[in-house]
């Protein structure tokens, strides 16, 4: 739902608990004339952040403390993960506006994602690529070691886990082509302009560690990949007829 009236609301230190209760929230704090608050002012109308974060400004510059940050600086107040988190600029510059929108973007999904339609968007209407845990509730060794690849690989992919039978979820594994005997299993999306590419991770999920999901994720990030397909084998040998399949389909 696209927003009306101002991107920003100016609010005092009393009241901005109480305002900056969704699940996404920028507060600014610090002088209200300024180039610092000229340039949140300007992330706030900017259509990459606009509808999915509440915007908020006060000049209490002592209210900053309260919310982990100084002034002039930026709070970034969230329902999930560690809140709130802190922007400021470095070296005395003015904030810019490409890094307030920097900060909001990459801490706006939780290190770990538990796939729910609040997601759909961020993943595939956004083109954010995402590993996915597929697994039943119970296994809580490949869920274990998949939350700890997530924070130590955080920034890189977005870590998301699914079941594979119930709801929205039931809904993705079909998408992705899991089912519920494949469970464990690892699958990378990639969402782009011509469709969306599909990764499936080969080797033995009882040797998953956090160092070979790390590695998996950067050969995916330097190209290494080949999307899966559902395909025959390649014929070793062709006859008379040349026989293509998906593998070889260009």
């Amino acid at each position: 739902m696209k927003k009306t009236g101002p991107s920003s609301e100016e609010v005092t230190c009393e009241k901005l608990a109480e305002k900056a209760s969704g699940k996404l929230n920028l507060v600014f704090f610090g002088d209200l004339n300024g180039l610092d608050h000229e340039a949140f002012m300007v992330a706030s109308r900017d259509a990459s952040v606009a509808d999915d974060f509440a915007f908020f400004h006060t000049a209490d510059k002592e209210c900053a403390s309260k919310f982990g940050t100084s002034a002039p600086g930026v709070a970034l107040v969230r329902t999930f993960d560690d809140s709130p988190l802190s922007y400021v600029a470095t070296d005395g510059e003015p904030m810019a506006v490409s890094d307030i929108i920097r900060f909001a973007t990459s801490n706006s999904t939780p290190t770990l994602i538990t796939f729910s339609e609040d997601y759909i968007e961020s993943i595939f209407a956004k083109k954010n690529a995402a590993l996915m845990l597929f697994a039943d509730d119970n296994d809580q060794h490949h869920s274990n070691v998949f939350a700890e690849a997530a924070k130590a690989h955080k920034g890189k992919i977005l870590f998301v886990r699914s079941g594979a039978t119930e709801g929205i979820q039931a809904k993705l594994s079909e998408f992705v082509g899991v089912t519920q005997d494949m469970l464990p299993t690892l699958r990378l999306v990639q969402p782009t302009e011509e469709g969306i590419k599909k990764f499936r991770y080969d080797e033995k999920l009882s040797d998953l560690s956090v160092e070979n999901i790390g590695q998996w994720v950067d050969e995916f990030k330097s190209g290494k990949l080949s999307p899966f397909l559902k395909s025959e084998d390649i014929p070793e040998t062709q006859g008379a007829v040349t026989v293509v399949v998906g593998k070889s389909f260009e």
